[in-house]
């Protein structure tokens, strides 16, 4: 984790968000776990909201239904990562009908949408991975 930080940072651009899965967070939150010290122990009894590493929040996306890859800890630095819409398919109605259902008191309309997640920095994104 330490290599690939210092990979990634230029002056103040660093990763601000580290997405773990189940073996990154688990072997991240073994290493810590020995080193935590506390004055006051019902402080830390249900564990942290949020765990750091340098600056970064890191967080876990595996447990049921997670969707990173195996073996896989991605470094983002969110300042340079873009979500653009397309400005004809921004969750817009596709059709004038509604569809109704037989068995529920319920509509539903279809809508659509179209567009891009961009990056204007991929020099300060990285992936991390054992294989």
């Amino acid at each position: 984790m330490n290599a690939l930080w210092t990979k990634l940072i230029r002056g103040s651009d660093r990763p601000d968000l580290i997405v773990c899965d189940n073996q990154f967070w688990n072997a991240f939150m073994g290493s810590l776990q020995p080193q935590q010290r506390f004055t006051d122990p019902r402080s830390a009894n249900l564990g942290f909201d949020s765990i750091k590493f340098m600056s970064a929040d890191v967080v876990l996306d595996g447990g049921i239904g997670g969707a990173c890859p195996s073996n896989t800890a991605f470094f983002l630095n969110t300042r340079y990562l873009f979500w653009r819409p397309h400005r004809d398919r921004n969750m817009t109605t596709i059709g004038p009908e509604r569809r109704f259902s037989i068995n529920q008191d319920a509509e539903v309309q279809v809508m659509g949408w179209a567009g891009n997640m961009t990056c204007s920095g991929a020099q300060f994104q990285g992936r991390l991975f054992t294989t």
